[in-house]
């Protein structure tokens, strides 16, 4: 059986070790190993993309900042847990690509099953990069990424007992945005999470809406025949999730936006956990998980765990 690798990139700051805890949790849930990853980046900017260059001396004081650092960290962790652990220390790229590049190229190498990083960092190693990079990652890899939102106090606590109780899964009609359930039943499964499908069916649409192209007397029929069809989708998946075992309930949200409307049920639900298919599309109405993911990312307090669809 393979091992489950998690990879996640550090900036040295507390606010993205703040993934740490969650990385590890997983990781004893998982059976799997951490890896924690930074980039030596000395004067330059931290940009995420492009024009990443430093002097050879900066390049030489910031990987022994950087190698330094990583040591520091990783005995902290072995201090709190024995969820197997490995440091990575990654160098800038010689054609001067930023260190969102230096960290897609990493995790194309190296193949992880899960990236787990903050969605913001003040990294006193160099100038704070997580946060512009966990957004150029995002959009640039094929592996599944869990971004956590670090608190404002930047505590950390370094021990693997976080588990997820309540996991929330936007649906929207279609197979590829199910590429999500074998993610979520895989973290959730160990710890006897419950579950909670979403899928946004608003009530009326503007007469303008490219989502429909019916007169505009037929719109409140079609609304209302959307969150019917849209139920009756839920509780399909519904049924299969608990043949299997699990706890599941299905809500259809009737936001206006899609992202408003999973954000909302994540709150009304205490969901602790979002988990979200890019690329999805849907039949009833129209819609691409995609862009959605984006906001959804932007905006959850929550992390979110966001998988991409292979076609």
């Amino acid at each position: 059986m393979n091992h489950t690798t998690i990879l996640v990139p550090l900036d040295g700051s507390s606010f993205s070790e703040q993934s740490l805890p969650v990385a590890l949790g997983l990781g004893r849930t998982l059976g799997a190993s951490v890896q924690v990853a930074t980039v030596a980046v000395g004067s330059a900017p931290a940009v995420p993309h492009g024009d990443a260059w430093c002097s050879p001396e900066a390049l030489t004081a910031a990987t022994e900042a950087a190698s330094q650092y990583l040591s520091r960290v990783g005995q902290k962790i072995a201090q709190a847990t024995n969820v197997p652990l490995q440091g990575e220390l990654l160098l800038p790229s010689p054609s001067g690509e930023g260190v969102g590049h230096v960290i897609v190229d990493y995790i194309d190498k190296s193949t992880p099953d899960l990236v787990v990083m903050s969605t913001h960092g003040r990294g006193p190693l160099s100038r704070a990069w997580v946060g512009s990079v966990a957004s150029w990652v995002v959009h640039h890899t094929a592996a599944p990424l869990l971004l956590v939102r670090p608190g404002a106090d930047g505590n950390v606590v370094f021990d693997d007992t976080h588990r997820f109780h309540h996991i929330l899964i936007p649906l929207d009609g279609s197979e590829e945005a199910e590429t999500s359930l074998a993610w979520a039943k895989r973290i959730g499964r160990p710890s006897g999470a419950t579950y909670t499908l979403v899928r946004v069916a608003p009530r009326s649409f503007p007469a303008w809406s490219p989502y429909v192209r019916i007169p505009d007397v037929d719109v409140r029929d079609y609304a209302e025949a959307a969150r019917a069809e849209s139920l009756e989708y839920l509780r399909g998946v519904q049924g299969q999730l608990e043949s299997e075992g699990l706890v599941v309930t299905s809500v259809v949200d009737d936001s206006d936006s899609t992202a408003g409307g999973i954000l909302h049920q994540a709150e009304e639900r205490s969901a602790d956990l979002v988990v979200i298919t890019t690329h999805g599309r849907s039949r009833l109405p129209r819609l691409i998980l995609g862009s959605v993911a984006d906001k959804v990312v932007r905006a959850s307090c929550v992390p979110v765990l966001v998988v991409r669809h292979h076609a």
